[in-house]
């Protein structure tokens, strides 16, 4: 059997579009989900959990008020001077979230990721960890660098190197 203009193939089983616009009317009442059955135009950018992506100029960025968040962190346990390693994880893991948008992120923050390596215990997680003056450095060089390279766009696609020395040798307006 063919499959006319008023059915769809689904599973290898013909089913009618009345049969499937039925169905899709009692998934979206389950899942409470509502839609205008109107047809909505691409999106461009995006926000997604502090990134910020731009599929026409193909840039990724960070949100700036995340970045202050993070900013203030940073400056909370370099006056602290020791944390525990889970916390120290959290700003690693924020440091590998944002490493599509950062350039030398995992380069910059070497020091921050040793603190974390090799944990394999619960006990280990929660044990405080007291700052050498490599890991001091690194958090005072986020705490004061981090905004000004979250106003700088990356490119989705990565640039040759001669592009960078461009770049670095003429900043970018802030986002």
């Amino acid at each position: 059997m063919s499959v006319g203009s008023h059915e769809k193939k689904i599973g290898g089983r013909s089913i009618s579009t009345v049969e499937v616009d039925i169905h899709s009317k009692r998934l979206e009442k389950v899942l409470i989900f509502e839609t205008n059955h109107q047809d909505v135009p691409p999106m461009t950018s995006a926000l997604f959990l502090g990134l910020g992506f731009d599929t026409v100029t193909l840039e990724i960025w960070v949100s700036l008020e995340k970045t202050q968040i993070f900013v203030d962190g940073c400056k909370d346990l370099f006056e602290k001077g020791k944390t525990t390693r889970r916390e120290i994880a959290t700003v690693v893991g924020q440091f590998m979230w944002w490493n599509p948008a950062i350039f030398n992120v995992k380069l910059l923050s070497r020091v921050l990721q040793q603190l974390t390596g090799g944990i394999n215990g619960a006990q280990l997680w929660d044990a405080v960890a007291q700052f050498s003056q490599l890991v001091l450095r690194e958090l005072q060089f986020w705490a004061h660098n981090t905004v000004e390279m979250a106003t700088r766009c990356k490119p989705m696609i990565l640039p040759r190197f001669e592009d960078l020395e461009i770049e670095w040798a003429h900043p970018q307006r802030p986002r």
